[in-house]
Formats: C-alpha cells, sequence, structure tokens
C-alpha cells in the first residue's frame, strides 16, 4: 500500500542506523542529505547522480554516501565520496556463505566498515 514506509535492504538499515545515530556530526560537516531511498532498497546521502563525471574526485561532485546493489556480481557496496576522497567497501558477497571466514556479525561488520570509512575522512580532511 502507498502508505506503508519505503523498503530499505536490511543491509542497507544498518549503514544508514549506524551512520546517523554515531556519526551525525560527520553527515552534516560533509553536507550529506538529502536521504534518497532507491526501490531496490538501496540508499544516497548526499547529491549523486547516476551521471557521475568521468572524475569523481573532481570538486564539482558532491560529496555522497551511498549503498548500491550489483545485480551482475551479486555484491552489496557502501560507496562514499567526501571531498577528494573515494572508497568502496564491500557489504555483502552472495557468491559466499553469510558466515565466511569472519567471526564478527554482519552488522558488527558492517558498523566498523563504517566507522574505518569515517575515521579515514577524518584523518584526511
Amino acid at each position: 500500500s502507498s502508505s506503508s514506509s519505503p523498503y530499505i535492504h536490511p543491509l542497507s538499515s544498518i549503514v544508514l542506523s549506524h551512520l546517523q545515530t554515531h556519526h551525525p556530526t560527520f553527515l552534516t560537516s560533509h553536507s550529506l542529505s538529502p536521504l534518497t531511498l532507491r526501490p531496490d532498497g538501496t540508499f544516497t546521502l548526499g547529491h549523486t547522480s547516476s551521471n557521475i563525471s568521468s572524475d569523481p574526485t573532481s570538486p564539482s561532485t558532491s560529496n555522497f554516501i551511498e549503498t548500491k546493489w550489483d545485480p551482475s556480481s551479486k555484491k552489496h557496496w557502501l560507496n562514499v565520496k567526501i571531498n577528494t576522497k573515494i572508497g568502496s567497501y564491500c557489504l555483502q558477497d552472495n557468491t559466499k556463505p553469510a558466515w565466511h571466514g569472519s567471526k564478527m556479525s554482519s552488522v558488527e561488520r558492517i558498523e566498523s566498515a563504517v566507522d574505518g570509512m569515517i575515521s579515514s575522512n577524518e584523518e584526511a580532511s
């Protein structure tokens, strides 16, 4: 029904709630709004366009954090662009078993990837 809230993928939800709960000043200081939810359950914070300039490090490309699902590789990605720094983190690789090689839960692993991305960007700025 149209009154139900938009679908957000569980992985995207973990990233989003962790950012909003633990890193709100990072989001505001880098102008990472508005929040856009996509039909596949992924999201963008900040302004991305599907036609990001061929050089994403160019200052004309705004800062953003987004999750993306790549159907061909069956991987869920966290993509980040802050100033001239760009990072991509694989949140989930559906070609591997869920518990493959990690003692941490998926939630802990994702939250620690988000924290690492934030701290590497804070050091760079």
